[in-house]
């Protein structure tokens, strides 16, 4: 049975949320390292920056990237766990108009012309209007993360945006619901980022 992980967070409006948001737009020491690297251990500074985002988010000892980085530390667990903590928990890290854009076009999102994101419609979407809404819109924000190990995404055929599209398309309503949104008022994006150990949405 694959295990999936769902983290649901919220932007409530009106905050600023500018921690990490330099790290994030360089993404230095975050991209993961090349596969003749990987197995090395991590690296000092990876460490360190490991310990500093679980002391904020501590929650996140409970990813299954952490769990992959303490049983091998090395550095391509490392970069993992480092990327799925900024993912996990941007709505702490970003304001709401650089949210958008960073799910749309960040490392390894699979593009559907200019960007990745895909919605409820096959129409082109464009990213600045998507960005201004979800940066204007007076109630909550849902940012929800779905992520399933590599080898379970490869054998039930999440490992391309096509079916991810489909699926949340056909769950849409049980989405709606769940989150006590009126079906007739929810709007949602969403993007496929192809992570080497943990494919998500």
């Amino acid at each position: 049975m694959p295990r999936i992980i769902v983290k649901a967070g919220y932007m409530k409006s009106g905050k600023h949320r500018s921690t990490y948001t330099k790290y994030i737009a360089t993404r230095d020491g975050v991209e993961l390292h090349t596969a003749s690297y990987a197995h090395l251990d991590s690296t000092k500074k990876q460490n360190e920056l490991i310990q500093d985002l679980i002391h904020d988010f501590p929650s996140s000892k409970e990813l299954i990237e952490y769990s992959d980085y303490i049983e091998n530390p090395c550095r391509g667990n490392a970069s993992e766990l480092i990327k799925t903590i900024f993912d996990t928990n941007l709505e702490a890290v970003l304001q709401r108009d650089n949210y958008v854009e960073y799910i749309a076009k960040r490392p390894r999102v699979e593009k559907l012309g200019e960007h990745g994101l895909f919605s409820m419609a096959d129409n082109s979407i464009d990213l600045n209007q998507v960005a201004d809404e979800v940066k204007e819109h007076a109630g909550i924000v849902w940012t929800m993360i779905v992520s399933i190990k590599r080898e379970d995404a490869t054998r039930l055929g999440y490992d391309c945006a096509e079916n991810w599209k489909q699926c949340c398309r056909s769950k849409a309503i049980e989405m709606a619901n769940s989150l006590r949104i009126n079906p007739n008022n929810l709007k949602w994006f969403g993007a496929f980022h192809n992570e080497s150990h943990h494919p998500h949405i």
